[in-house]
């Protein structure tokens, strides 16, 4: 179910309309990735430097597939904060169901914003290096 609707969020973007199959499911696949970063990030406590280091490799690698796929900038920031969304929402919705958990998914939510950052800054980065790697090689 979660998947339907990320894909009927993704169909609205017309950046994700012009991209083909592979690519879909490269950028899927990469979602998955980050999700399961945070979910380990969130419920292992001890593997937090381990996980930062996943999140930045993730990040860049989602920030080079992003150039390679011609997206701008901004389509490419747009795409990594859909994949976000969710996983913040899936946080406040616990908190609202489970009073007896409130304290530990309200923790949750800061972790999920710190190491989505840390793939966010991986994948600008990335992104503006393939970018300016390609700039060098047309001149």
């Amino acid at each position: 179910q979660e998947q339907e609707m990320a894909q009927t969020r993704f169909r609205r973007m017309s950046w994700y309309n012009q991209l083909d199959d592979a690519s879909r499911t490269r950028l899927g696949m990469l979602g998955k990735h980050v999700y399961e970063v945070v979910v380990t990030y969130i419920t292992k406590p001890t593997k937090r430097t381990q996980t930062a280091i996943q999140a930045r490799n993730t990040g860049t690698e989602f920030g080079q597939c992003l150039a390679e796929m011609g997206l701008s900038l901004t389509d490419s920031l747009e795409a990594f904060m859909m994949h976000r969304a969710p996983l913040i929402t899936a946080a406040t919705d616990l908190m609202k169901k489970r009073k007896a958990l409130n304290e530990r998914a309200a923790e949750a939510i800061p972790l999920v914003t710190q190491i989505t950052d840390e793939v966010l800054l991986a994948l600008v980065a990335a992104y503006q290096k393939h970018i300016s790697h390609d700039e060098d090689n047309v001149g």
